[in-house]
């Protein structure tokens, strides 16, 4: 029995004692010891609570009471813990690696790829290598931001478009304008080139638009362009189909200047086509707001023949078009060598004109002028240019290009100070009461700079006013506002007295004729040649009578015959001038033509 013996029974008691080894036991707990490195121990319940809170460790019940503790040493916990570790990094790394993968997926998948492919429909388009974006119709962002793209592009296209086609279309007349020129042009030379076939441009320029627009406003000059434009093109067009289904393209390059484009076409078709044209024009352009004095002038340049370039053709198309407004205005002209050698000898003048010393290769030359009883009355000073690399230039040439270049005003102001300087010497031969005629450019109108120096020159030289006239040509006339008839009054305001020259070249009528602040008419030689004979005595008569019924004196310039002399001296012309009664000649060679001629000059009583 297991139960301690009673002392009454102590003499009848044995004591066994039985030991007991537990081998398995054992061998477990050297197993476990040697396992986890541990050291063990047997304790009871309260060592097993303190133990509990001081270290990892694990203890086995044994018996009531009885308790065996394992405590593991301390480097099996790290290599434990390392190899736990190292587990852990390796899943999470391959959870990682996995993770990483499966979001390229995706993004490829669902936003890069997707992305690529609207970049390379964009730069697709954007080089005109493709037409549209197209992309699928899902429900996801980057089908919805690539169907906007779509819809965006397509807005952008429509008004590019729009925009291209009014930047290249002119906003007044809907013809394209100079950058479509341009565009065109430069395609159609190179298809001539590469065809080897021709191709032309017809310059056109309306004549006395100006004249339109000062006289009846910006917005009747706009009605007409649009009507000549309308106009233009319809012929164009329709004429070109009639002969052979060319279609020449029109252009409205800036202002009233138009061009055409012709390509493959011989100088007989580009010739007929510009006739029409200037049919449109003829006796002036009508259209539903009346009738207007306008007219057309077509400069035509031919290609490779006349020029290589676009521009080129253009520079001499325009140089053209100047030669026809010079030969009279609804005209067209082709370019040529000749005409090229004219411009080349303007330029020639305008750089030498810009370059000289006036005292130098500038004089005056002086041309009598007689009245009816065949008295000398004044001279018309005359300018002469005698270039030492040019020889004798026309004032007809270099007057214009004074003029066009900037000089008129100089060249003006060197005449009226050498004319004043010359006063005396003319008052001595011709009389006190001797006239003097200086032209001066119609581009002086409105000119304040002209009239202080006129008025400092007068000062100078103690000029009598009444003895100076100050001619005009006529054809400023139609083209000047009331400023510039004013400024004619206030020349007049000292003394001086004003002509209009050239009269029945330009375009004075007779009702403006009597407006003019003027005090002489001078009939231009052309005019006289038509009237100063016998069959229209009378017209010639009428038209001194209705100068003269407004105080008007008039002066006859280019009389070369005996016939024109007498018969203008029968019907009461003033005064006469031109080659009968003598050239232009130096002061130095006045006095010996008046001594020649036996000729007086004419005093106010006698005159």
């Amino acid at each position: 029995t297991f139960a301690p013996p009673l002392i009454s029974d102590m003499n009848h008691a044995i004591q066994v004692i039985v030991a007991v080894k537990p081998k398995r036991f054992d061998q477990l707990l050297d197993q476990t010891v040697q396992e986890y490195s541990a050291n063990v121990a047997f304790i009871n319940k309260p060592a097993l609570q303190k133990n509990l809170t001081e270290t990892i460790s694990s203890t086995a019940k044994l018996y009531s009471d009885y308790y065996l503790h394992i405590t593991p040493s301390h480097d099996y916990l790290l290599t434990k813990l390392t190899i736990l570790k190292q587990k852990l990094f390796l899943i999470f790394a391959v959870s990682t690696i996995l993770t990483f993968a499966l979001l390229q997926f995706l993004i490829r998948h669902f936003i890069t790829n997707p992305i690529t492919d609207l970049d390379k429909q964009l730069t697709a388009v954007s080089e005109s290598r493709q037409q549209e974006i197209s992309y699928q119709k899902k429900n996801d962002e980057i089908s919805r931001l690539g169907n906007k793209f779509s819809k965006l592009h397509a807005e952008l296209t429509s008004t590019l478009e729009e925009t291209k086609l009014q930047s290249r279309t002119d906003a007044l007349t809907k013809l394209p304008n100079r950058a479509s020129f341009y565009e065109n042009g430069t395609k159609l030379l190179a298809q001539a080139s590469h065809q080897e076939e021709s191709a032309a441009i017809i310059y056109l320029d309306l004549d006395n638009f100006k004249f339109v627009n000062d006289k009846h406003g910006h917005e009747v000059g706009d009605k007409l362009l649009k009507s000549v434009a309308t106009h233009l093109n319809h012929t164009v067009t329709f004429f070109s189909q009639q002969v052979d289904n060319a279609y020449p393209q029109v252009f409205r390059l800036s202002g009233d200047e138009f061009i055409i484009l012709i390509k493959g076409k011989d100088d007989q078709f580009i010739q007929k086509l510009g006739q029409k044209i200037l049919n449109l024009f003829s006796g002036g352009y009508q259209f539903e707001l009346g009738s207007f004095p306008v007219t057309a002038s077509l400069g035509i340049a031919n290609f490779p023949k006349d020029g290589h370039s676009l521009s080129h053709l253009i520079s001499n198309a325009d140089l053209a078009m100047y030669q026809a407004k010079k030969t009279g205005k609804n005209k067209q002209s082709f370019y040529s060598k000749e005409l090229a050698k004219k411009d080349r000898k303007v330029r020639e003048i305008e750089s030498r004109l810009k370059a000289i010393n006036f005292d130098q290769e500038f004089v005056l030359n002086y041309m009598p002028i007689l009245n009816t009883a065949g008295k000398i009355k004044g001279c018309e000073a005359l300018l002469r240019w005698n270039s030492p690399e040019l020889g004798p230039v026309s004032p007809e040439l270099f007057i214009p290009i004074a003029e066009s270049s900037g000089l008129f005003e100089k060249i003006d102001l060197w005449v009226i100070n050498h004319v004043f300087e010359n006063l005396g010497a003319l008052r001595t031969l011709l009389g006190e009461d001797m006239e003097i005629s200086l032209n001066i450019s119609s581009a002086e109108l409105n000119s304040e700079s002209f009239s202080k120096g006129v008025a400092t020159l007068a000062a100078q030289h103690h000029v009598q006013t009444r003895n100076i006239i100050f001619e005009i040509t006529e054809t400023f006339a139609p083209h000047q506002e009331q400023n510039a008839l004013d400024w004619l009054q206030e020349l007049r305001e000292p003394g001086y007295r004003i002509a209009i020259d050239d009269f029945g070249t330009g375009y004075t009528s007779l009702m403006q004729m009597v407006e003019y602040p003027v005090d002489i008419i001078k009939f231009d030689r052309q005019l006289v040649e038509r009237i100063a004979k016998p069959h229209k005595k009378a017209l010639a008569k009428s038209l001194l009578d209705i100068c003269h019924l407004q105080g008007l004196e008039v002066v006859a310039e280019g009389v070369e015959t005996q016939e024109q002399f007498e018969l203008l001296r029968e019907i009461n012309c003033d005064y006469q001038q031109g080659f009968l009664i003598a050239r232009p000649m130096p002061l130095s060679e006045l006095k010996a033509w008046l001594t020649e001629n036996k000729l007086r000059p004419v005093n106010n009583s006698a005159s």
